[in-house]
């Protein structure tokens, strides 16, 4: 004990000293860039990368108003020189690195599209400068938007892009942190196998720079994933070699390795041990929900273990509270309506620009009309009466234009009600059973503490469960409404993701073929949700009825037409025909609703199959 406070009291020295040298460093850079003055020239540079670092150091001290300020100042400085200088590779770099910092900004402040919008101004001028560095870095962060925004596709994409850009640079730090990236969203999706593999590519490139915190990072990630799978053996293997990286992680790391190390000795019955880490994550996590909720389901354990069932009991009910708070709906609500603001504000501007042509237009044209007026004097009588009657025409022109603008916003009104609507009722009927059975576990769950410890683990498992579906409710409802996913190849993206989610581990062995024949092309939103509930209905019912040990899933979008088939071995439909219960009816009309085909049969080799067909895509008008 005397030697870790030995310990800990000199890398708080070393902490206080580099914070002391950081600030003095700052303090000279801000006077500094009060007292040069800006000259439009190539000189300027120079200022504009001391704006920059010095918006790194703010952003790593937790300044990050300050941090944005200097960053936009740099990018002020920069983009007129940009123009004058074209050529100046240099320039381009500055730019590159200014716009990353200025998005990685907005993106810690959770404004994902102002972020993307900077990082794509930084990878061009990164394009430019040819600096590969600086392009790998930026599409990483494009990656990191995207998965935050729950477009998993897109943030694949940008993340295998980075790694093939980085993988010819020297930094390995950001080929490291890439190759992470793809594993943690192979993690989300379930696809433990891959996430394996690239988290343990990560730690070798990690381990071969020899960075602590990052090698940390993935070494706990492979704990986790390991912990998922339910090789808790291995995942403790994995907790013990992160140990002596611990006082290298970052605050959210350190979180993460207590907590997780605390679940693996409760796991082995080293309750006293395992309560200790558990509220030293605690403290650590500071009110944070996410965190807490998993450290006080794991805590009640423990102290059921203790058979201190009062402390259970509250850490129990604690991490309810914790699990309600971080579905966090207004959260997932605010991403969307983020997202809506940008399209409606890009549209805002074209249609601004479409103004300004306009009146341009128009000036022209009264000039001309002046001209000609001078010229034709002999004709005055009858270029006024077509000037009446101009003027007639234009009045009738703008009361239309006025009318048609009446009729837009109308009707802009109308679909934003209809959104609400079709959000709310969503909300209620996919995620009201999920948060109903997370009370109802909880309440098992304390039943449990007092009557039979050793079941309540299952009752927790089953909540984490719940919360699961919950959260992966709410991304369907998200890629419902969100305008940017109403594409063919978007549908056909989240249709192989629900299969993926709803058949991996379920049991049967499953086939799917998921083609697009022909160009990508927008659809109707209500079509593809029609679709894909379908979908859904027809896998839930070859799992939950059918008994099946193969499924095969088919989807066919073209220009000409759509298909959708499911088809399973089981037990196939009862002999009364076409019948059956909500299912099929509901699968039925919303088939009808669609305008399209929908059949049941049962093939010569048995089972069951679910047909939908199309005679054409419904396209999309936004």
């Amino acid at each position: 004990m005397a030697y870790l406070r030995i310990l800990l009291l000199a890398l708080g020295w070393a902490s206080i000293t580099a914070a002391r040298s950081q600030a003095s460093e700052m303090d000279s850079l801000q006077q500094v860039l009060k007292s040069t003055p800006i000259t439009g020239s190539l000189k300027d540079t120079t200022l504009a990368r001391w704006h920059t670092e010095l918006a790194a150091m703010l952003s790593k001290a937790g300044e990050r108003d300050s941090a944005s300020t200097h960053a936009q100042a740099a990018i002020a400085m920069l983009v007129p020189l940009s123009k004058r200088f074209n050529q100046e590779r240099k320039v381009h770099h500055l730019l590159a690195v200014a716009n990353r910092h200025a998005g990685r900004l907005h993106y810690f402040g959770s404004r994902y599209a102002e972020s993307l919008e900077h990082m794509q101004v930084a990878h061009r001028h990164a394009l430019q400068a040819m600096d590969t560095v600086e392009q790998g870095r930026s599409l990483l962060y494009m990656a990191y938007c995207f998965r935050e925004m729950s477009d998993t596709q897109q943030a694949l994409d940008y993340t295998r892009r980075a790694i093939a850009v980085l993988s010819n640079t020297s930094a390995r730090s950001d080929l490291g942190t890439s190759i992470m990236n793809l594993g943690g969203i192979y993690s989300n999706q379930g696809v433990l196998d891959s996430a394996t593999h690239y988290f343990r590519r990560a730690l070798y490139v990690f381990q071969g720079i020899e960075s602590r915190s990052q090698i940390a990072a993935a070494m706990l990630n492979m704990a986790e994933a390991f912990n998922n799978t339910g090789q808790h053996d291995s995942a403790h293997y994995y907790l013990d070699l992160a140990a002596p990286f611990a006082p290298a992680m970052s605050p959210p790391a350190q979180i993460r390795y207590s907590g997780m190390m605390g679940r693996s000795l409760v796991m082995r019955k080293r309750f006293t041990e395992g309560l200790a880490k558990l509220e030293e994550a605690e403290e650590m996590a500071d009110g944070n929900p996410s965190d807490l909720a998993v450290i006080l389901h794991v805590k009640a354990l423990a102290y059921a273990g203790l058979h201190d069932m009062p402390a259970a009991m509250a850490a129990l009910r604690a991490g309810d509270d914790a699990t309600v708070e971080d579905l966090d709906l207004e959260k997932v609500q605010e991403v969307t309506a983020l997202r809506m603001t940008f399209e409606q504000e890009r549209e805002a501007a074209l249609a601004q620009e479409r103004i300004v042509e306009e009146q341009e237009r128009r000036k022209l044209a009264y000039a001309a009309s002046a001209l000609l007026g001078i010229a034709v004097v002999l004709l005055l009588a009858l270029a006024w009466m077509r000037s009446r009657s101009a003027r007639a025409l234009r009045l009738k022109h703008e009361e239309l234009l006025r009318a048609q603008e009446k009729l837009v916003q109308s009707e802009k009104r109308r679909e934003a009600e209809q959104v609400r609507t079709r959000i709310a009722r969503d909300i209620h009927d996919d995620m009201g059973g999920e948060l109903t059975k997370i009370r109802l576990f909880g309440g098992e769950a304390m039943h449990l503490l007092w009557s039979d410890p050793a079941q309540a683990g299952a009752a927790v498992e089953r909540m984490a469960r719940s919360a699961q579906l919950a959260s992966d409710s709410l991304r369907d409802i998200v890629w419902a409404t969100d305008p940017h996913y109403d594409t063919k190849q978007g549908t056909l993206d989240h249709a192989r993701e629900l299969i993926q989610r709803m058949l991996e581990g379920s049991g049967p062995q499953y086939t799917m073929d998921l083609r697009l024949d022909g160009p990508d092309g927008p659809v109707d939103t209500v079509w593809k949700q029609n679709l894909i509930r379908i979908l859904k209905e027809a896998l839930n019912n070859a799992l939950k009825h059918a008994e099946a040990s193969r499924i095969a899933v088919s989807i066919a979008l073209s220009d000409e037409g759509y298909r959708l088939s499911v088809q399973d071995d089981g037990r196939g439909l009862d002999s009364s025909g076409s019948g059956g219960g909500n299912g099929l009816r509901n699968m039925r009309a919303r088939a009808a609703s669609m305008g399209a085909r929908f059949d049941t049969s049962t093939p010569p080799e048995g089972g069951c199959r679910i047909a939908l067909q199309g005679t054409a895509l419904v396209p999309a008008y936004h």
